[in-house]
């Protein structure tokens, strides 16, 4: 787990690479300053049979369906490849991050898509080595609070700065 304050002073010297693994439209609208786009999931394109269902009744609440993106770790591997090669850590970064502690209202740890993101990336084909890999504590929202609160080191990128706020309103 990266604290804010760690990670804001790595990114800043190039130290680390932000992988935000939101939705890309999410990312396009708003982002931590030199963070990069690799999705862990994306809207069912899938024609096999699991997917069209959960498509037809995501579709029938009114949202979009998601599945694993299947190019997450050829694209983390690109990544990589573009931003200083291996031995520079990927820290992964979500809505809010996770945890894998227990927490009050989540006795089990808190899953989310950076926490997710960082399993598959240490797990093969990738096998990322684990002092090569993190979490960004508190996610985008705990970033755009500092933000907020008038750190510019914490800048946010993107067409809709604020949009953070928006999907913060949203969830718990």
């Amino acid at each position: 787990m990266w604290g804010l304050d760690e990670l804001k002073a790595a990114n800043e010297a190039g130290e680390v690479v932000i992988v935000d693994v939101r939705l890309k439209e999410d990312y396009e609208k708003c982002h931590a300053k030199n963070a990069v786009s690799v999705p862990l999931f994306g809207e069912i394109t899938s024609m096999e049979p699991k997917w069209l269902f959960k498509k037809f009744v995501c579709a029938l609440n009114g949202v979009a369906g998601l599945e694993p993106n299947a190019a997450f770790v050829d694209s983390l591997r690109q990544v990589q490849r573009q931003m200083g090669g291996e031995g520079k850590p990927l820290v992964f970064m979500c809505d809010v991050g996770g945890s894998y502690y227990p927490l009050p209202a989540f006795m089990k740890g808190k899953q989310s898509r950076s926490l997710q993101s960082l399993d598959v990336a240490l797990q093969p084909p990738l096998s990322l080595p684990v002092e090569e890999g993190g979490v960004a504590e508190g996610g985008l929202r705990a970033w755009g609070i500092r933000n907020a609160e008038g750190d510019p080191e914490f800048a946010i990128e993107g067409s809709d700065p604020d949009f953070w706020q928006e999907k913060a309103k949203a969830m718990p």
